[in-house]
């Protein structure tokens, strides 16, 4: 039995880091060390990833990485979004608190996206529980990169 629980063990901890794309490691670390006085504006967060990365994969998981690394979900204000903030007024507002919900993620991210250079949308629509349409609005967004669609 004991042998049976290592051997167990073993192979759901060799899965468990079997999981994780070796290439993402290392553009997250470099992510991670983004000197904190370059985020406060997209602009300063952009030139550090288009300075420390080359292809447009790597720019885009740092964008993903240092967006979904700094912002936490504003829960408390979930139901309260203004609609009349422009989407300056949302990137100042959530790099400031670093807190936000989909709209506040899904602008920041976008921003970021369009200025490594890379063509990119939000898309504001429902989601959908238990094989319904919901009305709880919900933001993302879409980019391509080589030839690939991406929605985050």
């Amino acid at each position: 039995m004991k042998n049976i629980f290592l051997l167990l063990t073993f192979f759901f901890s060799f899965m468990s880091v079997g999981q994780v794309n070796p290439g993402y490691l290392l553009v997250d670390a470099k992510t991670a060390a983004i000197p904190a006085n370059s985020t406060t504006s997209t602009e300063a967060i952009a030139n550090y990833i288009n300075a420390n990365f080359k292809t447009e994969t790597d720019k885009i998981r740092a964008d993903f990485y240092w967006t979904a690394s700094n912002i936490s979900y504003d829960v408390a204000n979930r139901y309260a979004v203004n609609s009349h903030e422009t989407g300056a007024e949302k990137i100042t507002k959530t790099l400031k608190t670093k807190k936000g919900v989909c709209i506040h993620y899904a602008t920041v991210f976008n921003a970021l996206v369009q200025k490594i250079g890379i063509q990119s949308y939000i898309i504001e629509g429902y989601t959908k529980q238990n094989g319904k349409i919901s009305d709880l609005a919900h933001a993302w967004t879409a980019a391509e990169i080589d030839k690939k669609r991406l929605y985050c």
